[in-house]
């Protein structure tokens, strides 16, 4: 259905949502673009973590603060905290590759 005359407000909230979903998918998907073996659960934690650093920030300023904000900057926060946590999981080693070094 396309509405004619559409509710002023619309395009904030599909922006912020938009935001969230980039916040929530761009580190995945980039490491899962340019590097092997990226860890399943390392990529599931940094999707959840930039999702709800997003909102969280978002919805703290807007409610708690009353103060209006850009919703490009929640996600950038999101997409920072995604990209680390990540990096993070990319780093640990293995569970193979730890079983390896106790039994040497």
């Amino acid at each position: 259905v396309i509405a004619l005359d559409p509710p002023k407000l619309a395009g904030i909230f599909a922006q912020v949502g938009i935001y969230g979903l980039t916040a929530a998918s761009l580190a995945p998907i980039a490491f899962g673009i340019f590097f092997k073996d990226v860890p399943g659960k390392g990529a599931y934690l940094s999707s959840v973590l930039g999702l709800l650093t997003h909102f969280v920030i978002y919805f703290y300023f807007k409610y708690v603060l009353g103060a209006p904000l850009n919703p490009a900057v929640p996600a950038s926060f999101g997409i920072g905290i995604s990209v680390f946590v990540l990096s993070a999981a990319m780093l640990r080693p293995s569970r193979e590759l730890r079983s390896e070094f106790e039994t040497a």
